[in-house]
């Protein structure tokens, strides 16, 4: 009888483990790279250091309007950065909703044109911002505010 050289048992499972491992970590390191930037909460996080406010002074009350577009100067006085705010203008006639997409860093005063549709008398204003963190688009109601009696330019 012929003696066959073949590759032993334990070798052959050493092998098989090795590669098992090696794919294991592929496939992690393509799941973490695929869904790492939606941990749970984090998001949350960042909206809780957002704040904006409007600047109030002398006879302006940091928001007024003339012709369909209102002229806002606003303050990001949080901790984090503002990609865009939303605006929502609420009229006697309708509501009308359109985003500014203006980055404020934090600490920054910006002087805003925002024109809208007709909406008739404006009852109240809806100025609400919108951070992102790794991509990941978050619009943060929470701290936003409103603005009744919007008076003439």
């Amino acid at each position: 009888m012929k003696s066959k050289k073949a590759m032993s048992p334990l070798f052959s499972t050493i092998i098989l483990i090795g590669f098992a491992i090696a794919l294991g970590g592929v496939v992690m390191s393509w799941g973490k790279s695929t869904y790492g930037n939606y941990e749970p909460g984090k998001i949350e996080v960042v909206c809780e250091k957002l704040s904006i406010s409007l600047v109030d002074y002398g006879n302006n009350k940091g928001v007024c309007n003339k012709e369909n577009a209102l002229y806002v100067t606003m303050q990001n006085d949080g901790e984090v950065g503002i990609e865009g705010i939303k605006v929502s203008v609420l009229g006697k006639g309708s509501i009308y909703s359109t985003r500014v997409n203006k980055k404020i860093g934090a600490g920054d005063v910006v002087k805003l044109k925002v024109p809208y549709d007709n909406v008739g008398k404006i009852d109240k204003l809806i100025f609400v911002p919108i951070t992102s963190l790794s991509g990941q688009e978050k619009v943060c109601p929470k701290n936003g505010f409103s603005v009744e009696n919007v008076g003439e330019c």
